[in-house]
């Protein structure tokens, strides 16, 4: 697993955890999905493959990563989902929706934030890339830029994140959306356990 990508999301959260005063204390974050912060690989696995069109990638599953093919989310075919666990502990789930054409992507992009801040409430980071649903407005994405994240504080110990990240194809000249909900504590064990 790259910890770089878990360094670089530290930090951004880090820069912006004052802003998290500011988030309804009411709202939490317990999991992705059905899944629980701190499911056991046995139960993910059971409680994924109960889920319509998706199936286990077994060549790319390895006792950190999970990946499953297929599936829906927020009403959007999904190409994988991958999620990530520590000492056999659940932290960290993406979905990822690929090769997504240039006509429809932002369409798609508006979709997707718009559902998850009718759940959550409005990020409390924004950066809203595009101003207009054109496509000349996605030339400039050249690497993985964050749109939007949520952030929750659970019972006043965990905090959680969803991001949204859009990225490039290059090889299809198509783009792509990320979404990932992470429990920050369990990263922080993460990235603590090799250092």
């Amino acid at each position: 697993m790259n910890k770089f990508i878990f360094l670089l999301l530290l930090f951004s959260f880090s820069l912006t955890s004052q802003r998290l005063v500011a988030q309804d204390p009411e709202k939490t974050l317990d999991g992705f999905l059905d899944l629980k912060w701190g499911d056991n690989s046995e139960t993910v696995k059971r409680k994924m493959l109960k889920r319509v069109g998706i199936d286990v990638d077994w060549k790319r599953s390895n006792k950190e990563e999970m990946f499953f093919n297929g599936g829906m989310f927020a009403g959007e075919k999904v190409n994988q989902f991958v999620i990530r666990f520590h000492d056999d502990r659940f932290f960290a789930g993406m979905v990822f929706l690929d090769d997504i054409k240039c006509e429809d992507f932002i369409h798609k992009l508006w979709s997707i934030k718009s559902a998850i801040s009718e759940k959550y409430g409005e990020p409390y980071v924004d950066e809203r890339l595009f101003k207009s649903d054109s496509c000349h407005e996605l030339y400039h994405i050249n690497r993985e830029t964050v749109e939007a994240e949520w952030a929750f504080i659970n019972k006043g110990k965990d905090t959680c994140l969803i991001l949204l990240d859009v990225f490039p194809i290059q090889k299809y000249a198509d783009y792509g959306l990320k979404l990932s909900y992470q429990n920050m504590r369990i990263v922080n064990e993460y990235l603590k356990k090799d250092f």
